[in-house]
């Protein structure tokens, strides 16, 4: 028996996602709660190590989230935060979608009732955001900087073009002028 814990970036569509969990959770035979204190989300998976894998699968392959268009896609942003092996159950049957209202409730659910190692719960804490949502908007950033410098490079190289024609442009007519 395995136990893993996931960080969600963000949950656009929450009844969807919660529905699509449930459906994955009881195909798989796990376990699991999904917790949410603010901006933090956190799935707590439990059960067989060939459930958790194909859970994992799951997240990699299927929509489980709405995009800004409203169309199912894969959710990319969210880290493991951590998985290891359990020779228990600590976690009740079943699904179940909680929204707590203090980190005391947090920690005494997810540390002290289903026995995350509190390093999972400190690193799912540390950034406001999953790793992999940062890492993707510094991706994105670094693409726009370099189309931005990519425009300049063409429109400082049609600048000088035309700057070069002018001065062509200007020293014929002075060769010409100085001929007459």
């Amino acid at each position: 028996m395995d136990v893993v814990a996931l960080r969600l970036d963000h949950l656009k569509a929450r009844g969807t996602y919660v529905a699509t969990l449930k459906t994955w959770f009881q195909e798989a035979h796990l376990n699991g709660r999904l917790v949410s204190r603010g901006d933090l989300h956190l799935l707590i998976a439990e059960g067989p190590s060939e459930g958790i894998d194909t859970l994992m699968a799951r997240f990699e392959t299927e929509p489980i989230d709405t995009n800004a268009r409203d169309e199912r896609c894969i959710d990319k942003f969210y880290d493991v935060i951590g998985r290891e092996s359990r020779v228990t159950a600590l976690i009740k049957p079943g699904f179940t979608d909680m929204q707590l209202l203090n980190d005391t409730m947090l920690e005494k659910l997810v540390l002290d009732e289903w026995g995350v190692p509190k390093e999972w719960l400190s690193s799912a804490r540390a950034t406001p955001r999953s790793k992999r949502f940062l890492a993707w908007k510094e991706q994105a950033k670094n693409a726009r900087k370099q189309e931005r410098r990519r425009t300049a490079q063409v429109r400082d190289v049609g600048k000088q073009k035309q700057r070069e024609a002018k001065r062509q442009k200007l020293e014929k007519a002075e060769g010409k002028s100085n001929v007459e």
